[in-house]
C-alpha cells in the first residue's frame, strides 16, 4: 500500500473521510453514539420487517466480481 498501511487501517481511513471525520483522531470502538438511543429498541416484528428489507443487500452481484 502507499500509505504503508493494512488494508483494514486503509478502510478506516476512507470510512472517516468519507464520514468527514479527522483522520488521526482515535476511534474506541465506535465512530459517534448519536443511534446508541435505539439499541434494542425494535420489537421482534420491527426486526423482521428491517431484515426482510435489507435481506436483498446480503446478495453478491457475481458479474460486480469478475
Amino acid at each position: 500500500m502507499r500509505d504503508n498501511v493494512s488494508e483494514n487501517e486503509a478502510a478506516l481511513k476512507l470510512i472517516r473521510r468519507g464520514a468527514d471525520l479527522n483522520e488521526r483522531a482515535p476511534v474506541k470502538g465506535k465512530i459517534g453514539n448519536s443511534l446508541d438511543e435505539f439499541i434494542g429498541t425494535w420489537t421482534e416484528e420491527e426486526a423482521a420487517e428491517i431484515m426482510e428489507a435489507i435481506q436483498e443487500l446480503h446478495v453478491i452481484d457475481e458479474e460486480m466480481w469478475q
